[in-house]
């Protein structure tokens, strides 16, 4: 087995680039059938195997966990089960000054026997960092596991733990506790597997995607937002307004959001990052007059980071799968147009007249101005018509001699 945490120095120096995206945990199970005959040979297939593995599913950049999994003979818990290789979530691009400073000598510390209960290997992986760097946050979590797949006794946990002659009942009991806590929450999707063969040796780099079982996740349980606006006429369009609440939640912690309006010819995203603040969107004019009202509508985006002890590194994001809870993060937020406030309760304000309003941006203040400006204009007449009326009357009763 030391020969494959050799091996890693120069598989994961191939690995380049960083982003926070991936977070790619390497397992190396200690106890494998792979040794120290033929190293070069190994060195040569394993240098090839790993870059290609992630390659091959696109997974070029992100963080890196590299440790060891087994229990010494002598254990009384799991503490030790999985041992770090390098510091955890190592970006790809500092890999080379973590792996390149290990030492073959640094593998030959775990003297006496070990078990591998290759059975558990996958949960208590993933159980490893659940109070480490939490501020590291990944959307995606994927898995090498390197193992012989050779079970101790039975390929079941229970089975595979009797094997640990020093673990106590109890022990075992919240060992299998945990397991079942990590089954219920994440699911280990497999990608794709590259078998090792040196000699009568054999072994395993298979590649999983740890995925949270997040699919019945509504953002709601974190933010309140509105579902419908009325978007309020201006003289160059609409505006449509809203802001958001956040609640506390223990299992949640709210990150960001987007929104925008999925309409060709405009572009504007607004980044939803504070809580009683007004959100708007300016439509115009010549926007409304190309899509059919019932078109118009926000498309709003949340990412949330998983609160769930076991891993605590997750972020939930409206781009995933269903599976990870890209549904309840992707909301549509309606938009309905105000209508034309009318003059003297019946006469549409046009854009024309609404244009014309210097005074005011509000429609209805501009339409309740124009209704008196039209009484008065009407009263204007009537009086006129009156005035004219008198003055025609008094021509007809002049008196001539």
């Amino acid at each position: 087995m030391r020969i494959i945490l050799i091996i890693l120095v120069p598989i994961l120096l191939s690995i380049k680039g960083y982003c926070g995206e991936n977070h790619v945990i390497i397992s190396i199970d200690l106890r494998s059938e792979i040794t120290m005959y033929e190293r070069s040979s190994v060195i040569t297939k394993i240098k090839s195997i790993v870059p290609e593995l992630l390659s091959n599913n696109q997974i070029n950049s992100g963080y890196a966990s590299v440790q060891l999994f087994s229990a010494h003979e002598n254990a009384e818990d799991l503490d030790k089960y999985m041992l770090d290789v390098n510091n955890p979530f190592t970006p790809f691009s500092d890999v080379h000054s973590v792996l390149n400073s290990l030492k073959e000598s640094d593998f030959y510390q775990y003297h006496g026997n070990y078990y591998s209960v290759v059975t558990i290997a996958k949960p208590y992986s993933l159980l490893k960092y659940r109070t480490i760097a939490p501020e590291k946050l990944v959307e995606r979590t994927y898995l090498i596991l390197i193992t012989d797949y050779k079970y101790n006794g039975n390929d079941d946990f229970y089975g595979e733990l009797k094997h640990v002659p020093r673990i106590s009942d109890q022990t075992k009991k919240v060992i299998m506790s945990t397991i079942k806590e990590v089954q219920q929450n994440y699911f280990y999707k497999f990608i794709d597997e590259i078998n090792i063969s040196i000699w009568s040796h054999s072994g395993y780099v298979s590649l999983f995607e740890v995925i949270p079982l997040q699919q019945y996740f509504a953002v709601e349980s974190v933010l309140e937002f509105p579902h419908k606006i009325t978007a309020a006429r201006t003289k160059n369009g609409y505006n449509a307004t809203f802001s958001i609440r956040k609640f506390d939640n223990p299992n949640y912690r709210f990150l960001r959001s987007e929104a925008y309006i999925p309409v060709k010819g405009f572009d504007a995203v607004q980044k939803i990052d504070e809580f009683g603040k007004k959100y708007s969107f300016n439509i115009p004019n010549e926007l409304v007059n190309k899509v059919r009202s019932d078109s118009l509508f926000i498309i709003f985006k949340t990412w949330v980071r998983l609160i769930d002890n076991v891993y605590n590194h997750t972020t939930l994001t409206p781009n995933g799968t269903n599976l990870q809870g890209a549904e309840g993060l992707n909301r549509r937020i309606n938009i309905e147009l105000e209508e034309d406030a009318k003059i003297l309760g019946c006469i549409p304000l046009f854009d024309t007249l609404y244009s014309m309003s210097f005074w005011t941006d509000n429609q209805h203040t501009a339409a309740a101005t124009w209704s008196w400006i039209f009484v008065l204009m009407i009263l204007a007449v009537i009086i006129f018509i009156i005035w004219q009326s008198t003055q025609y009357r008094n021509k007809n009763n002049d008196v001539k001699i």
